[in-house]
This record gives structure tokens, sequence and C-alpha cells, in this order.
């Protein structure tokens, strides 16, 4: 019997053991998860339904304290359907939709309201063209960034150095508001002929640098052009020429500019020392000072070398200034002691 039992233990090793008789069925997998998912669709569909008759009944609930029931005439409910036409759904989504319809109207106008008024605009700007085809290469803005900023660096540090340069001149020259007018009449001149297209003025509407080298280069180029050298010679109206031929300042020695500058001048500081002298002449008034009051005067180092400009605002100004600070120490010296400070109503 044990060789038996071997022999069959042996032999039944490569066979799979037989199912016992009480074992149900089997089945196939694919049809197993089949019959799976349509168990699963029915407790769904089952779900919902009880879900939407759970909600209807919750309505109905609502609805039973509502006791106001509105009744509209046919007429109103024929335009009713007619505006509803064949959409027939419930009436919290009608008017749930009706309101996105109105929404979305109403932003449709709004964009063509927006989009008319664009229309009637007629400034239509212009880009700058793409640059050339090695641009390509060039790198991002986000990786020049510090290159930029090297470069305005260095350009506001040569503008701040210009500036002080320019600071150091101490000369400042003033002209008087008739070549003030004429100036800005001939500036307007420029610019009218600007805009009209003539792009000869751009040179001219500059600094006055700028503009007095275009106008030194003008007679170089036009004697380039004609092929002929001619002498720079300066031209004058009748009127300046009627001057110049009857003014002393522009006979001999006073041709020169410099000279002639200097002339004026010195007539200028003459008119003025007349008009002082008729000024004082009408002030019958002279007071007289002593010795003394004239020492400390003469000792005081902030009066040398002042000017009459400058006397007069120390008189008129500092002096007013100094006594109405010394008026304000004696008054609060005097009421230091005073320690009663009454309150007032508003």
């Amino acid at each position: 019997s044990g060789s038996r039992s071997a022999r069959l233990g042996a032999g039944d090793s490569g066979r799979v053991a037989a199912r016992p008789l009480s074992a149900p069925p089997t089945r196939s997998p694919g049809g197993d998860f089949r019959g799976r998912v349509r168990e699963w669709g029915a407790k769904h569909s089952a779900f919902k339904l009880r879900q939407q008759a759970a909600q209807m009944e919750q309505e109905a609930r609502a609805l039973e304290e509502c006791t106001f029931r509105p009744a509209i005439n046919a007429k109103s409910d024929f335009y009713a359907r007619r505006a509803r036409s064949c959409m027939v759904e419930p009436l919290a989504h009608r008017l749930h939709h009706e309101a996105d319809r109105r929404a979305n109207l109403r932003s449709k106008a709004k964009e063509l309201v927006e989009v008319d008024e664009v229309c009637g605009c007629s400034f239509h700007p212009r880009i700058n063209p793409p640059g050339p085809e090695g641009s390509a290469d060039r790198a991002p803005i986000h990786m020049r960034v510090g290159d930029i900023q090297r470069m305005r660096q260095e350009r506001r540090r040569e503008a701040q150095d210009a500036e002080a340069a320019r600071g150091a001149c101490f000369f400042q020259p003033r002209i008087s508001d008739r070549s003030h007018q004429l100036v800005q009449r001939k500036r307007d001149k420029l610019y009218r002929s600007l805009s009209q297209g003539n792009q000869d003025c751009v040179k001219f509407c500059g600094p006055v640098e700028d503009r007095l080298y275009a106008e030194a280069q003008r007679p170089r180029r036009e004697e380039g052009s004609v092929g002929e050298p001619t002498p720079a010679t300066p031209s004058l109206d009748d009127g300046s020429r009627r001057i110049c031929e009857s003014s002393v300042y522009f006979q001999g020695a006073q041709r020169d500019f410099l000279t002639r500058q200097q002339t004026f001048e010195l007539a200028r500081q003459r008119r003025l020392q007349v008009l002082e002298q008729h000024a004082e002449a009408t002030c019958t008034f002279r007071p007289s000072v002593s010795d003394r009051s004239h020492q400390v005067v003469c000792e005081n180092q902030s009066f040398v070398g002042e000017t009459q400009g400058e006397r007069l605002h120390r008189l008129a100004v500092k002096d007013v200034e100094r006594r109405e600070q010394t008026r304000q120490a004696l008054e609060h010296l005097h009421s230091r002691d005073c320690t009663f400070h009454p309150e007032v109503s508003p």
C-alpha cells in the first residue's frame, strides 16, 4: 500500500488537483466583472432616484408653507410661452439661465461700446521694426541688466561731470527782455518748420553750443557745395547798418567787440552813478555820526567791502530780524517767573 500511494503521488504531481463536488461553479473573470459593473450601475441609478425623490419631497414640504398662488390671464400666459418658445425647464433653472443670458448680453454690449470708443481714436502707434538678422543671437534682457545699469551709471556720471564743469564757469550772462522775445520768436519759427517736415532745423533746436556750432558750420557747408571759397561776411539789415554808421560806438577803436562791450559797461556804471547822485540830491537829510561810531563801523570786518545793495539789505532785513529776535528773548526772560497759565474757552 505504501508503494501504491507513492506511485499515485508521483503520477499526480504533474496534474492539478480536482475540485470537490461541493464547490460553487466557476465563472469567467470577464463575465464576473461585467456583472459587477451592471450591479454598480443599478445601485447608482437607484441612489439617484432616491435622491431626486427626497429633493422633490423637500421642495413639496417647503411649498406647503407658501399659500400665495399667483394667477395670470391667458394673454400673459401666451406671451410667456412665446418668450420661452420650446424651452421646457423648471422655473428656478430658467430664471438662473436667464440671469446668465442677461449677464452675457451686458458684457457683449460693454465690449461693443469699448470697441466703438477705440474706433473713434485716430492715433495709431507704430513700433520699431525688428532688429537685423544678427539680433537673434543677442542675450535676453534679464541677462543684460547689469550692463544696462552700468551704462546708465556711466551716462549719469558723465552728465554730472559736465554739470560740474559748467558750474565752474562763474560768468553767467543775462540778456534783456527784448532779446529774449526775439530768441523765443525765432525758436517758435524753427519748431513750426520742424513740424512741417524740415529736418534741417533739428540742429538749431538743441542746446546753445550745438546751435552755435551748427550756425558756424553752415557757411562752410555752403562754400563746399558751391566749390568757390568765399569770405564769411555777416549780413546786416538796413536798420542795423544805419545804426553802425551813425553811432559813435561803432567807429574807430569801438569796432572791436570786446572794446565796445567794455565801453558799454563803463557807460552803464556812469549812468548808475548819475542816478545815485540825483537820488541823493533830493534827500536833504544828512545824518552825522560820532568818531567812535565811525571807528566801530570801520573795525567791523563784516562791513568791509559792503556794496550799496548789501547795505540796504542789512538795514532793511537783517537788522529788523535781529531786533525781533532780541525782543522775543527779552519777553521770554521777563515772563520766565510767571507760572500762571490761564486757559480760555474755544
